[in-house]
């Protein structure tokens, strides 16, 4: 019997990973040991959702793990080893909030040159510059894990978050024992914003074609090494039955005889004026240039927004998806197979998307539906680097909105133009979206989950070989 190890410490990755036929088709193999590992205050849940017969659970103390100063200090260089426009906004944030002291200011500077030194001399010199990192940080082992290693021996790692703190510290503690492994980039805007990658593992998963030329100019990875997979969270959304209009618009407890839009506010970590744009709606409604509309507001389950200033009424359904673990962070929230249906159902049955810098808009791109950009902050004139504007000018969103299947609007007075435009022609930018269907979901044939449990236990057998 064969031991893989699977890391799942971003909510997320349930979504993406767990819940899929990945895991599904992992645990039918019976000679093979799985041991998931997740945030020790989630252990209880995640025994009872995906524990099985060749399946085990082991919670990890992730503070204890990552939490060391030697960590720290990796991680913050990792972050100047990656030239981005994230990266230069989080930094001038910080001055920002500074106030900016004499202190920050040379520590703004120092960080911005050390950047473009050591990020910006090109692909050679970054890959000379990246590779001394991770060597230092290859030495700079803690033997955090031991008593996991030594307990299972694995033969293989499979970490569904190369860019996570912890999954890095399992990629390292592999290395160290020569133990096979596979990594997978978990979300679009990794490559550009998690720094550089600490460790390379043997193997890459990436969802597409735009990921994978990521991983390989960034972060080094050889081009040979990576498998383009697609997505498996959508496999669900394409095979499984939807359900009828008339029985979801029952259960969100609205009008099915109104157009339904969907809105995905920026949440409370990224803005603070996600309300204003509901009450631009609400005024709109109330003035009628909108008519026989209603809105379901879909917070970010990790960050939702503060809608408390803002007085809806029956045309605006708030949602908060997921099982929260902890209320005063919302990160640790997770979502189940039962969450992932309703998400499904949503976009499926929604007229309309609206969203700011949020992943919703992919979401929306399994059923083709139209997509407008919030790129204004409600009714304030914000600063750029107070402004939702800055997160569509990040490298992986801007490859995306740069394709024109989304209308970024920057006004109210167009943010309601388009919405009666798309409401009454949804074909309106069909084409366009078909390019970003293609550059973002790469084959949307319901077989993403299917084709990398396939490529993983193809690698099993070329281990149990050797």
């Amino acid at each position: 019997m064969k031991t893989i190890f699977i890391t799942s410490f971003h909510s997320f990755v349930s979504k993406n990973v767990l819940n899929t036929d990945l895991l599904r088709i992992l645990k039918e193999k019976h000679d093979l040991r799985i041991v998931i590992f997740v945030p020790i205050r989630k252990k209880d849940f995640f025994k009872k959702e995906y524990e099985y017969d060749n399946v085990f659970v082991e919670g990890i103390d992730q503070q204890k793990l990552s939490g060391s100063r030697i960590n720290t200090l990796f991680a913050r260089i990792a972050h100047l080893l990656v030239d981005s426009h994230y990266l230069w906004y989080k930094k001038k944030e910080r001055l920002t909030a500074s106030g900016k002291t004499l202190k920050a200011c040379l520590k703004y500077f120092f960080e911005i040159v050390f950047t473009k030194v050591f990020a910006g001399g090109g692909k050679f010199t970054n890959k000379i510059f990246n590779n001394f990192f991770r060597f230092f940080y290859y030495y700079a082992d803690e033997n955090l894990l031991r008593e996991y290693f030594d307990k299972y021996k694995p033969d293989i790692l499979f970490t569904t978050d190369v860019f996570d703190e912890s999954d890095t510290i399992f990629l390292r503690e592999t290395k160290h024992r020569e133990i096979f492994t596979i990594g997978m980039v978990r979300s679009w805007d990794n490559c550009y914003s998690k720094g550089i990658l600490r460790v390379l593992p043997d193997k890459m998963i990436v969802n597409n074609e735009t990921i994978e030329k990521e991983i390989v100019e960034i972060h080094n990875m050889p081009e040979e090494n990576v498998f383009i997979g697609g997505l498996p969270q959508f496999d669900a959304f394409i095979k499984e039955a939807r359900t009828s209009r008339e029985e979801f618009f029952k259960k969100i407890n609205t009008d099915s005889s109104k157009k339904l839009v969907v809105f995905a506010p920026a949440g409370s970590i990224l803005s603070k004026v996600d309300w204003q744009i509901c009450q631009i709606f609400k005024d709109a409604i109330d003035e009628g240039k909108l008519k026989d509309v209603q809105f379901l507001v879909r917070n970010h389950p990790g960050h939702p927004a503060d809608f408390s200033k803002f007085n809806g009424n029956d045309n605006f359904i708030l949602e908060n998806p997921g099982k929260v673990f902890n209320k005063n962070n919302p990160k640790e929230t997770e979502l189940t197979n039962r969450d992932l249906g309703h998400l499904a159902d949503t976009v499926y049955h929604a007229d309309l998307v609206i969203w700011v810098a949020t992943t919703l808009g992919i979401d929306a791109l399994v059923f083709d539906k139209p997509q407008i950009v919030v790129n204004f902050d409600g009714y304030e004139n914000k600063p750029y680097i107070e402004s939702v504007k800055r997160y569509h000018k990040e490298g992986h969103m801007k490859k995306m909105l740069d394709l024109g299947g989304m209308t970024m609007v920057s006004n109210k007075e167009d943010l309601i133009l388009w919405i009666s435009k798309y409401l009454n022609d949804p074909k309106i930018n069909s084409e366009k979206r078909k390019a970003v269907t293609k550059q973002q979901l790469w084959k949307l044939d319901g077989k993403s989950g299917e084709r990398i449990a396939n490529y993983i236990l193809n690698e099993i057998e070329k281990i149990k070989k050797d």
